[in-house]
């Protein structure tokens, strides 16, 4: 009889170490888990965000191209007019001061006819997230409709932010090198997607 007792306080105290070891494995489990799907999905964001981003700097280069493209058709004698960044406003002809410089800073917008036209940085202020004195204005963000991106004014503001920039023209303007420069916040992370093309003034 004593045998037995001594017996059954032993399978008692094994049974709650096997359950303590049990809760200790599933609470191990639980956590190394849900550390990986948090990281899965992390990565899957900022997939998804590349990938988006990627595509505003491919359009950035593509809306450059556009607007030589409608000054060559516009200006065809004139072989400085296609760094003018407005095609569409009569107003600025041909005028040398609406051509774009070396070092001059613009945001890639649509007017409402659905052409391109690239508005002019004040002060020619770099895109810096990380330093908001440098930030383009409000202009800059890339507004989202719900359908998509869309660069007409919205209530619903999407986390890009996107500049052109002419690093370099050639001397006598046959050639210019264009830098596409795209930018979010991802917490307190800041990335940033740079794009140079050279885009030349001949078929």
């Amino acid at each position: 009889m004593i045998l037995i007792m001594k017996t059954f306080k032993n399978t008692k105290g094994l049974v709650l170490a096997e359950a303590l070891l049990a809760i200790a494995m599933l609470s191990i489990s639980v956590v190394v888990t849900a550390s990986i799907i948090q990281n899965a999905l992390e990565s899957t964001n900022l997939s998804k965000n590349y990938l988006v981003a990627q595509g505003l700097a491919t359009e950035g280069v593509e809306a450059v191209k556009s607007i030589r493209d409608t000054n060559w058709l516009k200006e065809p004698a004139n072989s400085y007019c296609w760094l003018r960044f407005d095609p569409s406003n009569p107003a600025s002809s041909c005028d040398s001061a609406y051509y774009a410089d070396n070092g001059d800073v613009f945001v890639p917008m649509i007017n409402t006819s659905g052409s391109w036209y690239l508005s002019r940085v004040s002060g020619n202020k770099a895109l810096l997230l990380e330093d908001e004195s440098k930030t383009i204005p409000g202009e800059s963000i890339i507004y989202d409709w719900g359908r998509g991106l869309s660069h007409t004014i919205s209530s619903i503001k999407s986390p890009y932010y996107r500049t052109i920039t002419f690093e370099s023209i050639s001397p006598f303007a046959s050639s210019a090198l264009v830098e596409v420069k795209i930018q979010w916040k991802e917490g307190q992370k800041v990335r940033t997607i740079l794009r140079s093309v050279t885009i030349f003034n001949y078929l």
